[in-house]
C-alpha cells in the first residue's frame, strides 16, 4: 500500500541514497552522501523547503523536494547548515577537483532559475530503481501541487537537464507548461520549464499527515520584501566574545609595535637552540594589529552594527568564513613548529603554543562558525 506523506529529517538518510541512484554523476551526487543528508533535513526543518514522499509499507521508495522560495531556502542553508558538511564538500572537492567550478556556480542557485516570489523550484524527483514504472512520479506531482496551491504558490518550475527525456516526457503531460528560459548549469544543458499550479489541480491531493515544519503561506495579496538574516541570539553572544578577544589582540600588537616587551619571548617561534625564527619589525606588527581590528569590523558587520546597508550582507557572512577558516588553519599548524601537530615542543613558544596559542586559535574558529549562524 503506497502512502503519499510530508518527508521527516529521519527520512533524509534515505532521500538522500535516492537522490544517488537516481541522479549518478551530477554535482550534488558527487558532494556525497553526507551533504545530501543535511540538503534534505533542511528541506524538512525549513519553512522554505518541503519534502512529499511515497512509502510502500513505511519504507521511502519515491520522493520530491521543493524549495518555496529558492532565494530564501538556499540563504538559509548556507548559513545556518554549510558549516556541517563544510569538510565533506572539501573532501569531495579533492576527489573530484573538475566539480569546484560548478559549485561555485551554484552557490547562486537562486540566480539561475531567476524564480519570482509565489514560484516554487523543484529541487529533486526520483524514484527507487525497484518501483519505475508504477506511476509514483507523477503521483508525487500532483500531491506536491496540493501542497503548493494550498501555500499559495503560483507556479511549479523543474530544473531539467535537456537529454532527459524521460522526465521532460512526463512533465509534458501537465497542462499549460512552457520553457521560461534554457542555460546552462553544472555543465551540462538545462531547460526550466513553469508549470501553472491553478491548471493542474483537477487531480492534485495534499499529502497525508503532518510536515515537521509547516512551510511558508502566501496570502493573496503578499506583497515581496527583501529578505536579509540576522544572527540568532546564540550567535551574536559568540560574535560578541569573539569581537572582545580581536580586540585585545589588537591592542596587544600595538602594544608591542609601540615598544612593550611583556610577552614577547613567548609568541616567538625559536628553533632548540632557542635562536628567533621571526624578527618582526613595528611595522609589521602594526599591520597585524591593523588585521585583527578588520577582522573585528568584519564581525560587527555581519551583527549589522556598521554602515546599514550599503555593503552586501553576503560580504561579511563571507569574510566570517574566512576568518573561522584562517583561525582553523592556524590551530592545526604547518605540522613542525607552529599549532597541535607540530614536531618541536622544547621551546618556552612550544609550551605556550600547545596550552594558549592553539588552543585560543581552535576557540576564534568556532566562535566564528557560530557567530555566521542566522
Amino acid at each position: 500500500m503506497i502512502e503519499f506523506r510530508y518527508l521527516q529529517p529521519e527520512d533524509a538518510v534515505i532521500a538522500a541514497a535516492i537522490h544517488i541512484e537516481g541522479q549518478p554523476g551530477t554535482v550534488l551526487t558527487l558532494l556525497g552522501h553526507r551533504f545530501l543528508v543535511e540538503l534534505y533535513r533542511a528541506v524538512c526543518m525549513s519553512e522554505w523547503g518541503e519534502g512529499i514522499g511515497a512509502f510502500d509499507n513505511g519504507e521511502l521508495v519515491a520522493q520530491t523536494a521543493m524549495a518555496v522560495s529558492s532565494e530564501k531556502f538556499f540563504a538559509e542553508f548556507k548559513w545556518r547548515y554549510l558549516w556541517r558538511v563544510a569538510g565533506p564538500v572539501a573532501l569531495a572537492i579533492l576527489r573530484h577537483p573538475k566539480i569546484i567550478s560548478h559549485v561555485i556556480a551554484g552557490w547562486n542557485y537562486a540566480e539561475q532559475t531567476h524564480s519570482p516570489e509565489r514560484e516554487g523550484d523543484v529541487i529533486f524527483l526520483g524514484v527507487k530503481r525497484d518501483y519505475l514504472r508504477q506511476g509514483l512520479a507523477p503521483d508525487l506531482v500532483r500531491h506536491m501541487f496540493g501542497w503548493a496551491d494550498a501555500i499559495g504558490l503560483t507556479s511549479a518550475n523543474f530544473m531539467i537537464e535537456k537529454r532527459n527525456r524521460p522526465i521532460r516526457w512526463m512533465i509534458s503531460q501537465l497542462n499549460n507548461l512552457y520553457i521560461a528560459h534554457e542555460f546552462q548549469a553544472y555543465g551540462r544543458e538545462m531547460l526550466l520549464y513553469k508549470v501553472p499550479i491553478k491548471d493542474n489541480l483537477e487531480t492534485a491531493q495534499v499529502p497525508q499527515g503532518q510536515p515537521h515544519t509547516p512551510a511558508h503561506v502566501y496570502p493573496v495579496d503578499y506583497i515581496s520584501l527583501p529578505y536579509n538574516p540576522k544572527p540568532c541570539t546564540g550567535a551574536r553572544l559568540a560574535a560578541g566574545l569573539l569581537s572582545l578577544i580581536l580586540a585585545m589582540l589588537s591592542s596587544l600588537h600595538i602594544y608591542w609595535a609601540f615598544g612593550g616587551t611583556w610577552g614577547t619571548k613567548q609568541v616567538i617561534p625559536t628553533t632548540d637552540n632557542h635562536q628567533s625564527l621571526l624578527f618582526p619589525s613595528p611595522a609589521m606588527t602594526l599591520s597585524v594589529a591593523g588585521a585583527l581590528g578588520a577582522a573585528m569590523l568584519t564581525v560587527w558587520g555581519r551583527l549589522g552594527w556598521l554602515w546599514g546597508n550599503p555593503i552586501p550582507k553576503w560580504l561579511f557572512r563571507g569574510g566570517m568564513w574566512g576568518l573561522g577558516t584562517i583561525f582553523l588553519g592556524r590551530a592545526i599548524g604547518d605540522f613542525k613548529r607552529v599549532g597541535f601537530f607540530k614536531q618541536v615542543r622544547q621551546t618556552e613558544f612550544a609550551y605556550w603554543d600547545s596550552r594558549l596559542f592553539s588552543p585560543l586559535c581552535l576557540l576564534l574558529s568556532w566562535l566564528a562558525f557560530i557567530a555566521n549562524r542566522d
